[in-house]
């Protein structure tokens, strides 16, 4: 497993992450990798703690055959989907868009766009003033992409 972000955990980051508050002023992979490893110790873990750029996006990716998508920033994310699209046309891609805010659970959704292309989310919610990232919904569409990630790897396991 691979792991790459440049951010720490921040106390807003509470909400809707799953790090505890003494992983706050942590690197975000750290902290990570230490909860990871606290389920299952037999894991094999990267990190790299830096910002994903169009410069690095082929050095930090080349080797994956599947990449998970948690990017905050719409132009991150942009950039990361449209570099593994143009780069890594058979890498295994799981990205997502619109989970601000509350309400309706059921418009978390799971999308192909392309053979290897997927995209969870309601498609549209984005956040605003009283209408933030807010856990159910983050941790709803994390829960479809984890279990779309799983799905992949047990077909691929089994030679489907």
């Amino acid at each position: 497993m691979h792991l790459i972000d440049f951010d720490r955990v921040d106390i807003a980051n509470l909400n809707r992450q799953q790090y505890l508050l003494h992983h706050v002023g942590m690197f975000k992979t750290d902290a990570l990798k230490e909860e990871l490893l606290d389920i299952n110790p037999y894991l094999d873990i990267h990190t790299d703690c830096i910002h994903v750029t169009e410069e690095n996006l082929l050095e930090l990716f080349a080797q994956e055959d599947i990449v998970c998508e948690a990017f905050d920033s719409p132009e991150a994310k942009a950039m990361l989907v449209n570099g593994i699209l143009e780069s890594f046309s058979d890498t295994f891609l799981v990205a997502a868009s619109g989970m601000a805010g509350y309400g309706d659970s059921n418009r978390i959704q799971t999308r192909r766009i392309t053979d290897h292309f997927y995209l969870c989310g309601d498609g549209s919610a984005e956040p605003g003033p009283g209408y933030g990232l807010m856990a159910p919904r983050v941790i709803l569409c994390a829960a479809h992409q984890a279990n779309l990630i799983v799905q992949y790897i047990c077909k691929a396991q089994k030679g489907e």
